[in-house]
């Protein structure tokens, strides 16, 4: 979005990138007390379930040392079992590819 509000898509955001940027806008509301409602919808951003679960599974590709935690959020509170569900399949990835980064 931001690159295409500056005219710059030539470049669009890898998932990483993109995963880095969700996670750390919903573990700075988590930080400063923000509402597990809020940190759902920092990052549901009015996107329909199955979006939302599309969006859920990528956060597991950044290395934010948050993603465990706003996963967690996600798997907990969410009211929709899909998003849920990506987000426990997320955060096994997530532990997978720490394993892997050793």
């Amino acid at each position: 979005m931001i690159a295409a509000r500056l005219g710059r898509e030539e470049r669009q955001p890898s998932p990483e990138e993109i995963a880095w940027v969700l996670v750390d806008m919903a573990a700075a509301l988590l930080e400063f007390g923000g509402e597990t409602g809020e940190v759902i919808e920092s990052i549901a951003m009015g996107m329909k379930a199955e979006e939302q679960a599309g969006t859920i599974a990528i956060l597991a590709f950044g290395d934010h040392p948050w993603t465990g935690q706003v996963l967690r959020v996600f798997i907990e509170h969410h009211p929709d079992e899909r998003v849920a569900a990506a987000a426990r399949k997320a955060l096994r990835r997530l532990r997978g590819l720490a394993d892997l980064r050793g």
